[in-house]
């Protein structure tokens, strides 16, 4: 088993559940790309996700 999450930060990431959650699912997404076992930010650039931990 393995896990992917994506980190969102208020307010750099939004102001509301809404677009917290989108940013979330969109870093969240970006993580699965990168393999498994991994976590991206939100905020940080397309493409840069953290190695995984």
């Amino acid at each position: 088993m393995s896990a992917s999450v994506g980190v969102a930060l208020s307010p750099a990431d939004g102001r509301d559940a809404e677009s917290l959650l989108r940013a979330a699912d969109e870093a969240m997404y970006r993580a699965k790309r990168g393999g498994k076992n991994r976590y991206a930010l939100a905020s940080a650039a397309p493409g840069q996700t953290p190695p995984p931990r």
